[in-house]
């Protein structure tokens, strides 16, 4: 079977995964080596910020790992589950971090405990925390508000997946002209397993994987609407992303002692 991706982009890909993950590997030194001004914020950066960007990391690693970008034939069910696994570690993260680095700035900013004791609802890095967003550094601001519309990205998707529905990596695709046949072999299936005809079954899913391909699709389901998303480069941009994020926030607390 043809790849999906071309032999250029997964040599490509390749090297962006590697550039990447040594990235978040450097992040994860200068965060656990950087100086902050009082326990809540050292708390927030190092077992906050710096425990999720290892999370990170080990996510994006395992998930290339388990579906590989050459993979011509349809995935195992295990590692389409250890797949979406990790995928779902890696969003909740990239979210948890921003969320982690608002934190750090309050408590960094005595002043700030004063504003928003009261109103801690207000503390993020969002849009909509537009009163928060006027005491972070501007540069910083700047950084942020040119990656909003990642920002809302993220921040729906790990909102699904808290409180709605998971994602789901799609294990086979069916052509057009296959696809009434394919779901009368379902309701086949179904009636196997009624039935307890395991033979007749394994029988009728051996036939539907030879008119089965796999495509790196995964699916973002929010607001009542359903997106799909090529698994591997949009994960390399995601992660990319964040971590031009945490080094212009990082850039606050170089040179101290």
């Amino acid at each position: 079977m043809v790849t999906y991706y071309s032999f250029e982009i997964q040599q490509e890909m390749r090297r962006e995964l590697s550039s990447t993950l040594s990235a978040l590997d450097n992040l994860i030194f200068h965060v656990a080596n950087d100086q902050f001004n009082n326990e809540g914020s050292n708390k927030f950066a190092k077992h906050g910020v710096g425990r999720r960007i290892r999370l990170v990391y080990h996510s994006l690693r395992n998930i290339f790992a388990v579906i590989p970008t050459n993979s011509s034939e349809l995935i195992p069910d295990e590692n389409l589950i250890n797949a979406s696994i990790n995928l779902q570690s890696f969003l909740s993260n990239l979210y948890g971090i921003l969320d982690n680095i608002a934190w750090v700035w309050y408590y960094e900013n005595p002043e700030l405990h004063t504003i928003f004791e009261r109103h801690k609802q207000q503390i993020g890095l969002t849009r909509k925390h537009s009163q928060f967003r006027k005491h972070l550094p501007k540069p910083f601001l700047n950084t942020l508000k040119q990656n909003d519309n990642w920002i809302s990205f993220i921040k729906e998707i790990r909102d699904a997946l808290a409180h709605q529905i998971p994602l789901y990596i799609i294990p086979a695709m069916v052509d057009e002209k296959n696809k009434d046949i394919y779901y009368e072999l379902d309701n086949q299936k179904l009636s196997c397993i009624i039935s307890r005809d395991f033979d007749t079954f394994d029988k009728i899913e051996k036939q539907q994987r030879s008119m089965s391909y796999f495509h790196p699709y995964w699916i973002k389901e929010t607001k009542g609407e359903t997106t799909p998303m090529v698994l591997h480069p949009q994960a390399i941009s995601d992660a990319k992303t964040i971590i031009v994020i945490l080094k212009e926030f990082l850039k606050t607390f170089q040179g101290r002692s």
